[in-house]
């Protein structure tokens, strides 16, 4: 159900890509074969439907394995893997940072619209003045803005103070590489290989 809820709050930025492709002809392919065409002079190819459906599945693939992978693992354990992996540590500090204020972002967002919801203020009220809810919406953004920065300010200082300096890094645990990590690593190299060759061979007729 939260592969379902977040899979399709994604999907519609890239079903808009994915659907434009079937009107353009793109570099990959020299011939194109109409299949139907619509008003305004727009045809419909079928190498450019062809294109589309892989595009498509790369993009289900792609997607499903980063909502899988940010569902079942904690973020510490993301970054301490991208370390391991070579990532900068200048990186890995500074994407655990904002990480880790975007749920104090969040708290401070909740309680702005919280404090306005008290006061009877709803953005889509017909009902007030249009020029009452810009200014009111523009206030908030701008309240939002500044109480981030300061907010900011005060871990800064607060982090100099504790010792933080150019030489902080995160810190990153050793971790051994097990026997069942290996033949996991192993076995999804081999269906990464394995899966264009057989594909490949089959549409040669060899296999």
């Amino acid at each position: 159900m939260v592969y379902a809820r977040r899979l399709a709050m994604v999907l519609p930025f890239g079903l808009f890509i994915i659907l434009m492709q079937v009107f353009l002809q793109n570099p990959y392919y020299t011939v194109f074969t109409p299949v139907a065409t619509l008003p305004f002079g727009l045809h419909i190819y079928r190498e450019s439907v062809e294109f589309a459906a892989i595009l498509l599945s790369k993009f289900l693939v792609c997607i499903s394995f980063i909502i899988l992978l940010s569902s079942t693992t904690r973020v510490q354990d993301l970054l301490e893997g991208a370390g391991r992996l070579g990532l900068p540590a200048e990186f890995t500090l500074t994407l655990g940072m904002m990480i880790r204020y975007l749920f104090v972002f969040g708290y401070m967002y909740r309680k702005t619209t919280e404090s306005l919801a008290t006061r009877c203020f709803q953005p889509f009220d017909s009902r007030l003045p249009y020029r009452y809810r810009l200014r009111t919406l523009a206030y908030t953004i701008g309240t939002l803005f500044v109480r981030s920065y300061e907010q900011g300010e005060r871990t800064y200082l607060a982090m100099v103070c504790r010792g933080y300096g150019r030489e902080s890094h995160l810190y990153i645990r050793k971790k051994p590489l097990l026997r069942r990590d290996a033949a996991f690593l192993a076995t999804g190299l081999c269906v990464v290989v394995a899966v264009p060759v057989l594909f490949w061979l089959s549409s040669t007729g060899l296999l």
